[in-house]
């Protein structure tokens, strides 16, 4: 059991997950003196595409599978220390959000939790956190050997990525609109560059073309034998592939 005040003024008690009288409010807040319970359930806030704010009191310890998935005026994220766990997409396709702040006590980011937020320019995390940590602004897991989020709206238009990354994260790199060149040391034994595009070491798989680079045609090297999936997704200037 849930009470919500809305930008109306009302309160509402709402049971579960239904949630629709708030489809089409724009600020929702969790009224705190109410026992709640510690997730925020599933699909709870899945597409309330008017929600521009929402305030998470200390004690919810749990963000659900697409929460807010779709909120795509929401605009600021408080997340609280007492969070462990962002779910699966928890975040995806929140296109108004800029920056997102990870506390301390996150121990669980669940795959594409920032997914298609295309105007993401930073990822910050508590210097204390034990499980991640940020890189100007990009996130990784704490010892640095994976590189999960790379934010889509960086404004740098190149990147160096570490030596000591031994893992890339499936679409990492999605839709990043003004990045044009992805390099990294030649001495990662995982990853290699080639001309600004991301490869496997052994050259066998493309993994990413920057989505911000200029050229109009590109042409595959020989030896390539798997291009993954969306490697090539938001490359707008690309009008022929060979």
């Amino acid at each position: 059991i849930y009470l919500l005040s809305a930008n109306d003024g009302r309160k509402r008690v709402v049971f579960g997950s239904d949630f629709s009288c708030c489809r089409q409010k724009e600020h929702i807040e969790f009224i705190k003196e109410l026992e709640l319970t510690k997730n925020i359930e599933d699909n709870i806030f899945c597409d309330c595409d008017n929600l521009v704010n929402i305030i998470i009191p200390t004690g919810v310890t749990t963000i659900g599978n697409w929460a807010f998935k779709g909120c795509t005026k929401l605009t600021n994220i408080n997340i609280p220390e007492s969070v462990i766990k962002i779910g699966l997409s928890a975040f995806s396709d929140c296109t108004s959000i800029t920056t997102v702040s990870i506390p301390e006590s996150i121990e669980i980011i669940e795959k594409n939790a920032f997914h298609y937020c295309i105007n993401l320019k930073s990822i910050d995390v508590n210097i204390n956190n034990k499980k991640y940590k940020s890189i100007d602004g990009v996130l990784f897991t704490k010892d640095g050997k994976t590189l999960i989020t790379y934010p889509a709206s960086k404004e740098e238009s190149s990147y160096i990525i570490p030596i000591d990354v031994e893992e890339i994260e499936f679409d990492a790199f999605l839709d990043c609109k003004n990045l044009k060149s992805i390099e990294i040391d030649k001495n990662n034994k995982k990853y290699k560059s080639i001309d600004g595009v991301l490869f496997t070491k052994d050259e066998k798989t493309l993994i990413t073309y920057p989505a911000g680079k200029e050229e109009q045609t590109y042409n595959i090297p020989i030896g390539v034998e798997e291009i993954e999936i969306d490697a090539f997704s938001g490359c707008t200037s690309l009008t022929s592939i060979n």
